[in-house]
């Protein structure tokens, strides 16, 4: 994963679509059903739009997200709220 993160961070893709981190990582407690060792990683875009276009970068898809290729199981999804 640490070349995926470099290679992502390097990519300024969070920049260009208005995106950035809002957390990341493990558990600090985990209180109920919560997988020992699952990271978590949550990032804000100013809109759907935004993050969709993030998602579907042709950089992202065809040079970042490959490098995180057998380095785990991920669930991606978008949520909307406030």
């Amino acid at each position: 994963m640490g070349e995926y993160a470099r290679a992502l961070a390097a990519s300024g893709l969070y920049a260009r679509h208005g995106g950035h981190y809002l957390f990341a990582g493990k558990a600090a407690v985990p209180l109920e059903d919560w997988p020992h060792g699952t990271s978590v990683v949550c990032a804000r875009f100013p809109s759907r739009a935004a993050a969709e276009a993030f998602w579907a970068d042709v950089q992202y898809q065809d040079n970042v997200k490959p490098l995180r290729a057998g380095a785990g199981d991920f669930h991606v999804a978008i949520f909307e709220g406030l």
